[in-house]
Protein backbone atom coordinates (compact mmCIF):
# COMPACT_ATOMS: atom_id res chain seq x y z
CA UNK A 1 0.00 0.00 0.00
CA UNK A 2 1.39 3.37 -0.95
CA UNK A 3 -1.20 5.20 1.12
CA UNK A 4 -4.27 4.01 2.94
CA UNK A 5 -6.50 6.68 1.54
CA UNK A 6 -6.79 10.06 -0.08
CA UNK A 7 -10.12 11.84 0.16
CA UNK A 8 -11.16 14.65 -2.15
CA UNK A 9 -14.21 16.44 -3.39
CA UNK A 10 -13.98 19.86 -1.84
CA UNK A 11 -12.90 22.65 -4.19
CA UNK A 12 -9.12 22.65 -4.61
CA UNK A 13 -8.62 20.32 -1.66
CA UNK A 14 -7.31 16.86 -0.95
CA UNK A 15 -6.39 15.24 2.34
CA UNK A 16 -3.93 12.39 2.63
CA UNK A 17 -5.08 10.12 5.44
CA UNK A 18 -2.16 7.74 6.01
CA UNK A 19 1.28 7.23 4.50
CA UNK A 20 3.92 4.70 5.44
CA UNK A 21 7.19 6.58 4.98
CA UNK A 22 9.05 7.99 7.97
CA UNK A 23 7.50 8.25 11.40
CA UNK A 24 3.79 7.68 11.79
CA UNK A 25 1.44 8.61 14.61
CA UNK A 26 -0.62 5.52 13.81
CA UNK A 27 0.82 2.12 14.73
CA UNK A 28 -0.58 -0.68 12.59
CA UNK A 29 -1.40 -4.16 13.85
CA UNK A 30 -2.67 -7.39 12.38
CA UNK A 31 -5.92 -9.04 13.39
CA UNK A 32 -6.46 -12.49 11.92
CA UNK A 33 -9.13 -15.08 12.73
CA UNK A 34 -7.70 -17.22 15.54
CA UNK A 35 -11.11 -17.46 17.25
CA UNK A 36 -13.38 -20.44 16.60
CA UNK A 37 -10.73 -22.43 14.80
CA UNK A 38 -9.70 -19.90 12.15
CA UNK A 39 -6.35 -20.48 10.44
CA UNK A 40 -5.97 -17.33 8.29
CA UNK A 41 -2.58 -15.63 8.54
CA UNK A 42 -1.03 -12.36 7.41
CA UNK A 43 2.15 -10.32 7.78
CA UNK A 44 2.74 -6.57 7.74
CA UNK A 45 6.03 -4.88 6.91
CA UNK A 46 6.77 -1.20 6.26
CA UNK A 47 9.64 -0.11 4.02
CA UNK A 48 10.25 3.40 5.29
CA UNK A 49 12.66 4.19 2.48
CA UNK A 50 10.06 3.62 -0.24
CA UNK A 51 7.11 4.69 1.90
CA UNK A 52 5.27 1.46 1.09
CA UNK A 53 3.56 -1.04 3.36
CA UNK A 54 3.56 -4.71 2.40
CA UNK A 55 0.57 -6.66 3.70
CA UNK A 56 0.51 -10.31 2.67
CA UNK A 57 -2.01 -12.86 3.84
CA UNK A 58 -3.87 -16.08 3.26
CA UNK A 59 -7.57 -16.05 4.12
CA UNK A 60 -8.70 -19.61 4.79
CA UNK A 61 -12.03 -21.34 5.36
CA UNK A 62 -12.88 -21.81 9.06
CA UNK A 63 -13.66 -25.56 9.17
CA UNK A 64 -16.05 -25.42 12.14
CA UNK A 65 -18.11 -22.66 10.49
CA UNK A 66 -17.66 -23.68 6.84
CA UNK A 67 -17.19 -19.97 6.14
CA UNK A 68 -14.29 -17.72 5.15
CA UNK A 69 -11.98 -16.40 7.81
CA UNK A 70 -10.43 -12.95 7.77
CA UNK A 71 -7.19 -10.98 7.79
CA UNK A 72 -7.19 -7.33 8.87
CA UNK A 73 -4.54 -4.64 9.08
CA UNK A 74 -5.78 -1.84 11.30
CA UNK A 75 -4.79 1.19 13.29
CA UNK A 76 -6.88 2.69 16.05
CA UNK A 77 -6.81 3.72 19.65
CA UNK A 78 -8.41 6.33 21.80
CA UNK A 79 -5.05 7.92 22.64
CA UNK A 80 -3.91 8.29 19.02
CA UNK A 81 -4.38 11.56 17.13
CA UNK A 82 -7.68 11.70 15.30
CA UNK A 83 -7.67 11.20 11.55
CA UNK A 84 -8.57 14.21 9.45
CA UNK A 85 -12.32 14.86 9.19
CA UNK A 86 -13.19 13.96 5.61
CA UNK A 87 -16.95 13.68 6.12
CA UNK A 88 -17.59 16.52 3.65
CA UNK A 89 -15.47 14.96 0.91
CA UNK A 90 -17.15 13.17 -1.99
CA UNK A 91 -14.44 10.64 -2.96
CA UNK A 92 -11.96 8.31 -1.32
CA UNK A 93 -9.03 6.79 -3.19
CA UNK A 94 -7.14 3.81 -1.80
CA UNK A 95 -3.82 3.33 -3.54
CA UNK A 96 -2.90 -0.34 -3.46
CA UNK A 97 -0.95 -2.78 -5.57
CA UNK A 98 -1.70 -6.49 -5.62
CA UNK A 99 0.44 -9.35 -6.81
CA UNK A 100 -2.72 -11.36 -7.56
CA UNK A 101 -3.99 -11.18 -11.16
CA UNK A 102 -7.55 -9.88 -11.42
CA UNK A 103 -9.74 -10.38 -14.47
Amino acid sequence: LASAGVAWGLPDASQELVTFGGDSDYPWKLVNDPVMGGVSTSTWKVDRKSGLADWVGNCSIVPSLEAPGFCNAETWGRFLPKFADVSEYTHLIIVARSLMPYD
